[in-house]
């Protein structure tokens, strides 16, 4: 497998954790998505003027750490660009990212110790915190995977990917299949099997799933890739 593919079979993986995430999110942390920061902005407005305090706070809460997570992984990022210019390094999927995606696997792991210790059922301060610190984890995904320059790829918000999908079907030229579709079916992937663990597993278990996928792709980018495409 050439370094391209193998970097485009890490990014399913990661697109399908996504999926299960939001799903983890939207169920059992109050009702927002934890990487889809554009409904978050609209439920903070939207509670601004309706006076709902529990969404509104929810989504306050998970656009920070989102933000905190891709401020910190863009200026860990941006320090190795520097060092890669000067050493005359380039990588399909450059260390620090891997190292991201491996503290995101920390901070799964903390959402499913919590959530286990809950019953599955978080509430209060620790669903909002949880709810932080799923965001937290996505945010670092997504600053990580738009760092590598993959054209047509995003695999935590998928409104552009979904335009640039049909726009592909539109053509000009024959249809094709693309990356950016086959991002769309992990997610809707993702998200199905961690509603089915939700739904008829064992609901205590279900952020074991992302958690599952993270630490593969974490594992197999810790172990590197080499400086051809």
């Amino acid at each position: 497998m050439t370094q391209t593919r193998r970097r485009d079979a890490l990014l399913v993986l990661l697109t399908a954790a996504a999926g299960a995430v939001n799903v983890v999110s939207l169920t059992g942390l109050g009702g927002v998505p934890a990487s889809i920061m554009t409904a978050n902005l609209v439920v903070a407005g939207l509670s601004i003027t309706r006076h709902e305090g529990a969404p509104g706070w929810h989504a306050g809460v998970a656009l920070a750490g989102f933000i905190v997570a891709v401020f910190l992984t863009a200026r860990l990022l941006r320090a190795w660009d520097e060092h890669a210019k000067v050493a005359r390094e380039r990588s399909v999927w450059p260390r620090p990212a891997a190292v991201v995606i491996a503290a995101e696997a920390l901070a799964l792991a903390a959402v499913a110790i919590a959530w286990g210790l809950a019953d599955g059922r978080p509430a209060g301060a620790v669903q909002l915190t949880l709810c932080g610190v799923a965001a937290f984890a996505m945010g670092g995904q997504s600053a990580a995977v738009r760092a590598l320059g993959v054209v047509d790829v995003s695999t935590t918000f998928f409104t552009g990917t979904l335009t640039d999908a049909v726009r592909g079907l539109a053509g000009p030229g024959p249809a094709r299949w693309s990356r950016a579709a086959t991002g769309l079916v992990a997610l809707v992937a993702g998200a199905a099997a961690e509603g089915a663990l939700l739904t008829y597993g064992q609901p205590r278990l279900g952020p074991l799933l992302p958690l599952v996928l993270v630490c593969c792709v974490a594992a197999l980018s810790l172990r590197g890739f080499s400086r051809e495409g």
